[in-house]
């Protein structure tokens, strides 16, 4: 009981600096890079703290991940290098005693992953991408200076306004062109008007009191039909720009990635499942590693472990490329990574436990003989 309550105290102690330090980090990173888009004129000022907080969210996954396995790693070393371990050791412990410990300690860890990489990262990623979609569309829209004509939806419909009030949308004098791709062209012309947008964050232009009249030039005879109307609509663009980003892979649900099963999808599906295996696994490597170059500085080691992670996280990105590209099966390609790291941990386990000892009498017998 002393042993894990003397552990569990110090590796909780240390995982919740450990967390505020990284949380600290990537906050910071996204201030920086949030702000020099807003000032470089890509977002809007108002979008800073939503966009910051969505993509914190989006890397808390990671984050934990990255805590539980350097707290072990941390707290190990420390006791390896302040001969706290040869005192466990010396009351009949022995590496594979730590393992219980470290699994009471990581099962927190293993939830909390889970859900942030299964249901709040990808909810947040899409909310990001909404926020940069609407804010682009907004911008376009309402940049548009009066008495010029501005073309959307590449050239096809060109829109021409006699005044904008910014602040509530409404637009004055609207004329509105929309060339189709049969060659036939829509003149729609209202006395005012005011940018709204769907639930769906696509903007539309809503028209009153004015008319619509549809040129066919392509036919013999041409014809040139004329109707008036109290109120229209009209969508801005002639395809929804959120497409692109509804259906984006890595801001899908996960339940949509399993439905789908597209070579993406399945390669997004492995990621987010790969970094809970990692989150599972990594901890438990943690143990024999922090018991090898004791002797160096702790902030070498240190930083020795976060290289070891970023390998890892860097390998489940390119087992997730190989997925996407059909070039590795997915089962095959989701617990590769985590049998890598369970044969490296078991390896490390006897090389640590059995292999030296034997080596050291090997030795020891020569010398005496």
């Amino acid at each position: 009981m002393i042993f894990e309550k003397s552990i569990l105290s110090e590796l909780r102690s240390v995982a919740g600096m450990t967390f505020a330090c990284l949380l600290t980090v990537v906050i910071t990173m996204a201030l920086v890079r949030t702000l020099g888009n807003a000032a470089s004129g890509q977002l809007e000022a108002q979008l800073v703290i939503p966009l910051i907080g969505f993509s914190t969210i989006s890397s808390i996954s990671t984050i934990v991940t990255l805590t539980a396995f350097l707290s072990v790693f941390i707290v190990l070393s420390r006791q390896c290098r302040d001969n706290e371990m040869v005192i466990w050791f010396g009351s009949g412990k022995n590496l594979t005693s730590f393992i219980p410990v470290v699994w009471r300690f990581s099962y927190p860890f293993i939830i909390i992953t889970t859900l942030m990489s299964l249901l709040a990262t990808p909810w947040a990623r899409n909310q990001a991408d909404e926020l940069r979609q609407q804010s682009l569309s907004e911008r376009n829209l309402t940049e548009i200076a009066p008495g010029t004509f501005s073309e959307f939806s590449g050239g096809k419909k060109i829109i021409f306004i006699e005044q904008t009030d910014k602040e509530s949308s409404n637009l004055g004098l609207v004329f509105i062109s929309v060339t189709e791709k049969n060659g036939e062209e829509t003149i729609v012309i209202g006395s005012r008007g005011k940018l709204v947008f769907d639930p769906d964050k696509l903007p539309w232009i809503y028209l009153e009191s004015g008319s619509r009249t549809d040129i066919k030039l392509v036919e013999s005879p041409s014809e040139i039909r004329s109707t008036e109307f109290n109120n229209y609509q009209m969508r801005i663009d002639a395809t929804p720009k959120s497409t692109t980003y509804r259906e984006r892979v890595r801001s899908s649900s996960t339940w949509n990635l399993f439905q789908r099963k597209s070579p993406s999808d399945l390669g997004e599906l492995s990621f987010r499942i790969g970094t809970i295996l990692l989150c599972m696994f990594l901890p438990f490597l943690s143990i024999p590693l922090a018991n090898f170059n004791t002797r160096q500085g702790r902030l070498l080691h240190v930083f020795g472990a976060i290289l070891i992670f970023i390998a890892f996280n860097n390998l489940l990105g390119i087992l997730q490329a190989l997925i996407a590209r059909e070039q590795i099966n997915f089962y095959f390609g989701m617990i590769c990574l985590p049998s890598v790291i369970f044969i490296i941990s078991i390896f490390l386990f006897y090389l640590k436990m059995y292999f030296r000892k034997n080596l050291i009498k090997i030795i020891l017998n020569k010398i005496t003989s």
